[in-house]
């Protein structure tokens, strides 16, 4: 978008930075510019949820003043909504969303690459892992052997989901014997299964984050 203004000699740009919304449609409220974009047409940018952008005037340029993305729909984007929230420390939201990850059966598949029972099986996988890392790090002890419990019975070689079981075990062998959420994490984190589980992280498109090996323990984020 372009807000401009004459400024004697020539009109003036006061939108900063190369803002772009695919699909949008613009509103005033208050007197701030709101913006609601429907996302990118385009199956490789992966699944996608509208974004509601409010850009505000700061005295002398129009700005970014407050970016939220609409409630999930996909199981993938609970699980994204829950790293950020444990990221940031909100764990209490972090583990209402890795729950919805577990339970939340009106929570679809995006299902471009794969069927939608083999990602709901490691997505459902991912929320258990992210729940023990976030047990351990409260200190609940009990619901994180829990958490370890299940991800880890009776797993088949091949299964959806699968490498998740490794980094639980290596998690969890670590975190038992010395009860330190970041060695085990990083310890958790040095196997081969790891890169597999970036790979699907990473098969979501370019529209959604790109993950990195830190990001499979959002303990570890900062």
């Amino acid at each position: 978008p372009y807000v401009w203004s004459w400024a004697g000699s020539d009109f003036v740009n006061h939108v900063t930075g190369a803002l772009q919304f695919p699909y949008p449609v613009y509103e005033i409220h208050d007197g701030a510019l709101v913006v609601v974009s429907s996302g990118v047409g385009s199956v490789g940018a992966g699944p996608q949820r509208p974004l509601t952008t409010t850009l505000s005037w700061g005295g002398d340029a129009i700005t970014v003043a407050d970016e939220v993305s609409a409630p999930p729909v996909t199981r993938y984007h609970a699980l994204v909504d829950g790293d950020r929230a444990f990221a940031g420390g909100d764990l209490a939201a972090a583990r209402l969303l890795y729950q919805r990850v577990l339970e939340d059966e009106t929570l679809t598949a995006w299902g471009a690459y794969m069927a939608p029972e083999e990602e709901h099986r490691w997505l459902r996988a991912l929320g258990r892992w992210r729940l023990l890392i976030l047990n351990a790090t409260e200190g609940l002890d009990a619901d994180a052997e829990a958490q370890h419990a299940a991800l880890t019975a009776d797993p088949q070689p091949g299964m959806p989901g699968t490498p998740v079981v490794a980094l639980a075990e290596r998690f969890w062998r670590s975190y038992r014997r010395d009860g330190d959420v970041d060695a085990a994490c990083r310890y958790a984190m040095d196997t081969d299964e790891a890169l597999t589980v970036l790979d699907f992280l990473n098969g979501f498109g370019y529209a959604n984050p790109l993950f990195e090996a830190d990001d499979l323990c959002p303990y570890l984020s900062p």
